[in-house]
Parts: structure tokens; sequence; C-alpha cells
């Protein structure tokens, strides 16, 4: 983890989709305008714990480094 004076960025865990997908869902009009479309089964819990099991799987490979953005109460801002 690496902690700021308002914030900190850790990689995600499982406890963070419910989190994941709020942020998903509540930016959904925004984030498609700067990204691909996505399909109606992204916006669900299981699709966000595939992501974060692959995130992981990707760090484990040293292929590729996801990390959640925080706010020091644990509100995920970002990624």
């Amino acid at each position: 983890m690496i902690k700021g004076s308002h914030i900190y960025i850790r990689p995600f865990v499982a406890e963070d989709a419910v989190a994941m997908l709020a942020l998903q869902v509540e930016n959904r009009t925004f984030f498609e305008r700067f990204s691909m479309e996505r399909r109606e089964d992204f916006y669900s819990i299981e699709s966000q714990l595939e992501r974060i099991r692959k995130f992981e799987k990707d760090e484990k490979n040293d292929l590729t480094y996801n990390f959640g953005i925080f706010k020091d109460d644990g509100t995920l801002l970002g990624n």
C-alpha cells in the first residue's frame, strides 16, 4: 500500500467487488465516453470478481498491475 495525506492505493481484493461495481454503475455514461461500451453483464458482482481474479493473475505473472485509489475512509475513487 502507498499512502498519501488523504488517499492510498493498493491492489484490489475480492472484497472490493461491490465498490468496483458501484463506481462503474455510477459513472457508466462518463466512462463509456472515453472507453469501449461494456456488455450488460460487465455490470454485475460476478464480473467485477472476475476482473479482480484477472488482476491478481496478471500481477502474479508480472504482466500488469492494477491498483484501487481509495480515500482514507475506504471509499473507492478510481483505479
